[in-house]
């Protein structure tokens, strides 16, 4: 007896979920086990309409950031660098202007939106203290 192949859990299959922003169908492949809810996350990624596309912008963004702040603050402890990656979702969707920290005396983070996109600013300040000795 063959068994029905549609079914088979992790099949994909062509399907329809609908735009969270939008309202419209999209023709999508999803696992066949998959509920309408997360038929219509692919779906709202597939989706040609401006809110769509912005969305997606907006999320690669936060994913590449947080990839740059486990990289670059891997040093930092882990929870100092989940707080920072916490603030970088309500900044994009402009819930906050921006976030600034103070690491320690003499570096600060600022997660910023800017027309370029979502930003990580990392400032350091130099000592007070200037050495004249190396100077010509």
């Amino acid at each position: 007896m063959e068994e029905n192949k549609e079914l088979e859990p992790g099949r994909l299959i062509t399907t329809t979920g609908t735009c969270k922003y939008c309202g419209q169908l999209v023709t999508i492949r999803a696992a066949a086990e998959s509920s309408e809810s997360e038929r219509d996350d692919i779906a709202t990624a597939e989706c040609t309409c401006e809110e769509a596309k912005e969305a997606f912008k907006l999320e690669t963004s936060v994913r590449v950031l947080t990839d740059k702040i486990n990289e670059r603050y891997a040093g930092m402890p882990g929870s100092a660098r989940e707080a920072l990656i916490s603030c970088l979702r309500p900044v994009a969707y402009k819930m906050l202007d921006k976030v600034t920290v103070k690491v320690n005396e003499s570096a600060t983070i600022k997660i910023y939106r800017s027309s370029k996109g979502l930003n990580i600013k990392r400032t350091t300040k130099e000592d007070d203290i200037m050495d004249e000795w190396s100077r010509d």
